[in-house]
């Protein structure tokens, strides 16, 4: 049995980031496979959505009703997939970091189960918050910002609390309360770390590109998909523990709450 991840939490941008890469740490193998169920899928399809997705492909295709048919259905599986198994991948991660904060190790399959079982609301609770996000984004930008870092902490909310969509948004308003700029630095820092990661791979893209101009993507090598699928795989895996670690941090400084008591609503 593992010892418990943090006696004494206290919210800091160290301690939130140690607790976090220890639980992915002690879960490494549960965590990367389950993100890797989540990311093959979706870059497989990209993949082939590329090569089938040059001009010449699509000119056909425009000419040929049943073609243009399959190229949009391939790009709207290829969208769904992706949205939904990337609630999946947060909420079975989710489950499993506050799994770890008991001291226990959380099964691929006992993550599996608990993420397909909030996946619908897990879809309209994202509906909803990303749309005042944005609508506050296109407002005045720092509205939308505000809300991002007030419901940052939903998806833990509805996994470990189960309450309705409207409701852990709010519950997440009330925890991060007094904690909105440690947050925005901790986001700031992630997002900077993930778009890095990111560009280089736009980079080694380019570089394939320029051996062949004036190619479209579909010239892109298989590598540039497996290196996408790896960079999003770990930042999803990251985001996803780092956001039960937040909300499990921010339970036990305001409410003092002990983390077998959370995970016991696992059991």
């Amino acid at each position: 049995m593992a010892s418990t991840t943090m006696e004494t939490p206290t919210f800091t941008m160290g301690g939130v980031a140690s607790a976090t890469f220890g639980s992915i740490g002690r879960n490494f193998a549960t965590f990367a496979l389950l993100a890797l169920l989540a990311e093959v899928p979706q870059q497989a399809l990209s993949w082939y959505t590329t090569q089938i997705g040059n001009s010449a492909q699509i000119g056909a295709a425009a000419a040929n009703p049943a073609a243009l048919m399959s190229l949009g259905g391939t790009i709207l599986a290829t969208s769904l997939l992706t949205i939904i198994m990337a609630y999946v991948l947060q909420a079975a991660i989710v489950y499993g970091t506050i799994t770890d904060l008991n001291g226990r190790r959380a099964s691929l399959g006992s993550c599996l189960s608990t993420a397909f079982k909030v996946l619908l609301p897990l879809i309209g609770l994202s509906i909803v918050s990303t749309f005042g996000v944005v609508l506050g984004m296109v407002l005045l930008i720092v509205p939308g910002v505000i809300l991002a870092l007030g419901w940052a902490v939903a998806v833990p909310v509805r996994v470990v609390e189960r309450t309705g969509v409207f409701d852990s948004l709010g519950r997440s308003w009330q925890l991060t309360s007094g904690y909105k700029g440690t947050l925005f630095l901790l986001f700031l820092i992630f997002g900077l770390a993930s778009l890095l990661f990111g560009f280089l791979g736009q980079a080694m893209a380019g570089v394939f590109s320029l051996t062949r101009p004036g190619t479209m993507p579909a010239s892109l090598p298989i590598t540039y998909f497996i290196y996408t699928g790896v960079i999003q795989a770990v930042s999803a895996m990251v985001g996803a523990a780092g956001a039960a670690t937040i909300y499990y941090q921010l339970r036990a400084i305001k409410e003092g709450i002990a983390p077998e008591k959370l995970a016991a609503v696992f059991d």
